[in-house]
């Protein structure tokens, strides 16, 4: 991975920081190229973000959920279905 651009804000949802990053990425064109994908937690999925990522012709890969955390051990050690 690499980080290209980053920014600080107070917002509690991530939701609403897509196009402030995408911005932030159409500054930086000149000396990284253009971004050709998107990679996103599900904190940033919204039909908003997806849309502007295809509006600047950026192929957004944003997770659709989450996995649950510190599962019981009884659920971590269960085989996986086939």
């Amino acid at each position: 991975m690499l980080v290209v651009a980053t920014t600080l804000t107070q917002q509690t949802n991530d939701k609403q920081q897509v196009e402030s990053m995408l911005s932030e990425l159409k500054a930086l064109q000149d000396s990284l190229g253009k971004p050709e994908t998107l990679l996103a937690d599900n904190g940033y999925f919204s039909n908003n973000n997806i849309q502007a990522c295809v509006d600047q012709k950026i192929a957004p890969l944003i997770a659709l959920g989450r996995e649950a955390h510190h599962l019981p051990l009884e659920q971590r050690l269960t085989p996986d279905a086939p």
